[in-house]
């Protein structure tokens, strides 16, 4: 196995994310974690493959694993699910024990899938994915009142419930549509950029401007040092027109 660019742990099993796109699984298997469509461990690495076939699963961008189970997302912005799923954690609308091949994780009330996700993250028996307009989803155990999926309620769901609801102020919509199109190699990087706008709009909500200027003026130098090259005049000033604007947080 060469060229792996990514490589996540969960509990006594590993996956690893090669620059083709591919996943590769060692360790422990028998709740169906390695992908391989079946339930066996592996001491070496065997090939996470397309659910009832023996071809690769392929198009993969960024994974995470948790307990037993793990997630990923591909590149047209579907997001992946296999392994243990006693408490909805896989997110595909069921409390089946074991699911031993990646399956599309479900859309909002079981309709359809999620889309255009750009980062998942797998907990002890729940998930999270961030999605392009910058909104938060969760799914699993929510464990009462811990609120371990954090949309206010003890209930846990086996379908992405909403966390954070992603702002609609023009700022935010022109700001995310500046960091889309600048040509940055790492998407995780552009995950990151995009969480950050959504973090400034939240500090704004909880009346704290101070914090979301410091966010924003961070924003703007982490541009123009991620995106490979410095930012044209045009870009940089729409940044600061952005981010000057925000305390007047127009609307469509």
């Amino acid at each position: 196995m060469e060229h792996a660019v990514s490589i996540v742990t969960g509990t006594e099993y590993s996956i690893a994310l090669l620059a083709d796109g591919t996943l590769w699984g060692w360790g422990q298997g028998g709740g169906g974690q390695l992908g391989t469509g079946k339930f066996d461990s592996s001491s070496t690495p065997v090939q996470v493959v397309i659910p009832g076939t023996a071809e690769p699963f392929t198009g993969v961008t960024q994974i995470s694993a948790g307990l037993a189970h793990t997630f990923a997302v591909t590149q047209n912005g579907d997001a992946w699910s296999w392994g243990w799923n006693w408490d909805g954690q896989l997110g595909n609308g069921n409390l089946s024990d074991y699911v031993a091949a990646p399956e599309r994780i479900k859309g909002p009330n079981g309709e359809g899938t999620l889309r255009d996700v750009m980062h998942v993250s797998a907990g002890f028996g729940h998930g999270l994915a961030l999605t392009k307009d910058g909104a938060t989803w969760a799914w699993g155990f929510a464990f009462a009142s811990e609120g371990y999926l954090g949309n206010g309620t003890p209930e846990t769901s086996t379908t992405p419930v909403l966390v954070f609801e992603a702002c609609g102020c023009r700022s935010c919509q022109d700001l995310r549509t500046t960091i889309e199109a600048l040509e940055i190699q790492t998407e995780g990087i552009r995950t990151s950029l995009l969480a950050q706008v959504n973090a400034a709009c939240r500090s704004l909500e909880r009346g704290e401007p101070e914090v979301a200027d410091k966010i924003f003026r961070a924003l703007q130098n982490a541009l123009a040092a991620q995106s490979g090259h410095a930012l044209d005049s045009a870009s940089a000033g729409e940044i600061t027109k952005c981010v000057d604007s925000f305390d007047t947080r127009t609307f469509p």
